[in-house]
């Protein structure tokens, strides 16, 4: 229960308490939350902004989370074209660093053998699917699974390189992508390519799919941009993926998760400008920058 703090205004007060009870992760996250709407933005037209994304995201708690990844299982296992002799599941995953992907895998195992499926391959790495494909002269799917399809733009690089692969070498594989979450705009893209894709939830964009006024679309967009010119451009050697990577808008969190790229920075960019430390709602590893 939200308590009043003695230092919080009622504006704040009113916002905070409306805004926890509608989003349950930001309990407890008061003080960065008064920061990002009365301190960060310095306009009434930002801070409605950011008040109204925050209210569309889609959060999901543990139990949330097992039951989509339960409904993802069943996607599979009920997939007329797909069955355990002859189907890898696959991590979406390009790098040797761990990912959402291999944890949906590896959360995946014991959800398809609850549901009758013991006979599949399962692999960590889309890199490494083709040697274990190979092996088996069973295989005729795979499944490549992830917990968040943003832009698009990775699942179709993996998926072209892996039929290459499999036709140079003279394998006959179908290839079908699922996922807990799929942006609209990565969705849009791969379907356009003829890919099989299947998502347990999709996301429209923050802003652009939300306001059918080409005028107002357009000034909550600089908003946001104003927003994100306060933030630092770049650390290390990754740059501020504005509107989030792809330009995807996506609002999207999960109980002890790592947040996503394609979610807007400003709500888990870690530094201002000046390279000065800044506080967030959410969190993604400095690492995953």
């Amino acid at each position: 229960m939200l308590v009043k703090d003695s230092d919080m205004t009622k504006e704040e007060f009113q916002i905070i308490y409306n805004l926890s009870s509608q989003q349950p992760w930001l309990v407890g996250k008061d003080e960065v939350l008064i920061d990002l709407l009365f301190e960060e933005a310095k306009e009434p037209g930002q801070r409605t902004l950011l008040i109204e994304l925050i209210s569309k995201f889609l959060y999901l708690n543990h139990d949330n989370f097992a039951t989509s990844l339960f409904e993802l299982a069943q996607s599979i296992t009920t997939d007329p074209t797909l069955s355990d002799e002859t189907t890898a599941v696959v991590a979406l995953t390009r790098s040797s660093k761990s990912d959402s992907g291999q944890f949906v895998l590896y959360s995946l195992k014991p959800l398809l053998s609850e549901l009758g499926w013991n006979k599949f391959i399962d692999c960590n790495s889309a890199d490494r699917c083709y040697k274990k494909v190979k092996q088996s002269t069973s295989i005729r799917n795979v499944v490549l699974v992830d917990e968040v399809i943003g832009s698009g733009s990775t699942v179709l690089l993996t998926y072209r390189d892996l039929q290459k692969v499999f036709r140079e070498n003279g394998l006959d594989v179908t290839i079908k992508i699922k996922s807990i979450i799929a942006c609209q705009q990565g969705i849009d893209s791969i379907l356009a390519e003829g890919v099989d894709l299947e998502c347990i939830h999709s996301l429209k964009k923050g802003i652009s799919d939300s306001y059918t006024s080409d005028r107002e679309r357009g000034l909550k967009l600089d908003c946001m941009r104003q927003l994100e010119n306060a933030l630092e451009p770049k650390i290390g050697d990754r740059e501020l993926p504005s509107l989030g990577h792809g330009g995807t808008e996506a609002l999207y969190c999960r109980e002890g998760g790592n947040t996503p790229n394609s979610v807007f920075p400003v709500f888990w960019w870690p530094e201002f400008r000046g390279t000065r430390e800044r506080k967030t709602i959410l969190h993604r590893a400095r690492k995953d920058l």
